[in-house]
C-alpha cells in the first residue's frame, strides 16, 4: 500500500472523555466500496480490532493496551510519495500503546495524502495529527477533527462537505460537556449526518472505547449494516 491512488472522504471525529473516555467517529463514504468487515488481529501478539479496508489496512480501531485510533480526509489535493492512510493506522495500533507513542510513530511515516489522525487512549490523553506528502506532521492537542487542517486550503471541497461547520458543531458539543451518548447522537442528526446516496455517500458510524483496563476490545456502536444491505446497487445518476 505504497502511492495507492488518491480518495476523498468527509469524515469527523472527536475523542470524549465523559463518560469515556472514547473515540468516535462518522466515516461518510461510498457505500458500494465500503467493506463492511471488523477484523480482529494479533499478528505481533498485541490484539487489535478495526474497521477493515484494502484488504490489510484499518479505517478506525483499538488495541488491547486501550489506544483508539480513527483517520480523517485532510481536505488539501495535494499528492506525493507515501504510505496510503489505512496501513499507517494498522501500524500504529500494532505497534503503539499511547498517543505519545501514537504521535511520535506518525512523524516519521510518509503518507501519499494529507488526513488527520485522531486518537485518545485509556488514560485521557488525546491528540491529532495532521498529516500531509508536501510537509512535516504537526501534532496538536486538538480532540476534533473533520476534513481541513487548521485552516481551509481547498476552498470548493470544504464548501462542499461543510467542513467547517462540522468541527465547530463537534467542539461546541465537547465544549458544553457532551458525553458519549449525545456526541453519538449528534452524529446522526445534521450537520455531522450525511445521506447523499444518489451521490454514492452513504453515512456510517463507528464508535471505539478504550477500556481503562486494556484488556476489553468492545465495537459499541457497528455501521449500520442493515442499510448498508438494503442501499440500491449500481451506480446512481
Amino acid at each position: 500500500m505504497w502511492n495507492p491512488p488518491p480518495f476523498l472522504t468527509g469524515c469527523s471525529q472527536a475523542a470524549v472523555l465523559p463518560d469515556g473516555p472514547a473515540l468516535i467517529r462518522n466515516y461518510d463514504w461510498d457505500y458500494r466500496l465500503f467493506e463492511a468487515v471488523v477484523a480482529r488481529t494479533a499478528l505481533t501478539g498485541r490484539r487489535v480490532l478495526g474497521m477493515l479496508d484494502c484488504l490489510w489496512g484499518l479505517l478506525d480501531g483499538i488495541n488491547d493496551a486501550g489506544l483508539a485510533i480513527s483517520l480523517a480526509f485532510g481536505g488539501r489535493p495535494q499528492v506525493g510519495e507515501g504510505f496510503g492512510i489505512p496501513l499507517v493506522i494498522r501500524y500504529v495500533l500494532e505497534t503503539c500503546g499511547s498517543t505519545g507513542e501514537a504521535m511520535r510513530t506518525l512523524r516519521r511515516l510518509p503518507v501519499h495524502m494529507s488526513y488527520n489522525v485522531t486518537t485518545v487512549d485509556r488514560a485521557g490523553s488525546r491528540a491529532t495529527a495532521y498529516l500531509a506528502p508536501d510537509r512535516p506532521a504537526h501534532v496538536t492537542g486538538q480532540a476534533v477533527a473533520t476534513n481541513h487542517q487548521g485552516q481551509v486550503e481547498w476552498a470548493p471541497y470544504a464548501a462542499a462537505i461543510r467542513t467547517v461547520d462540522r468541527q465547530r458543531h463537534l467542539q461546541a458539543l465537547l465544549d458544553a460537556g457532551s458525553g458519549v451518548p449525545g456526541v453519538v447522537a449528534a452524529c446522526l442528526r445534521p450537520p455531522l449526518y450525511a445521506h447523499q446516496v444518489r451521490r454514492g455517500v452513504r453515512h456510517l458510524v463507528h464508535r471505539r472505547v478504550p477500556s481503562r483496563r486494556g484488556r476489553r476490545l468492545l465495537p459499541l456502536a457497528r455501521p449500520r449494516l442493515a442499510a448498508l444491505a438494503g442501499a440500491p446497487r449500481g451506480p446512481q445518476r
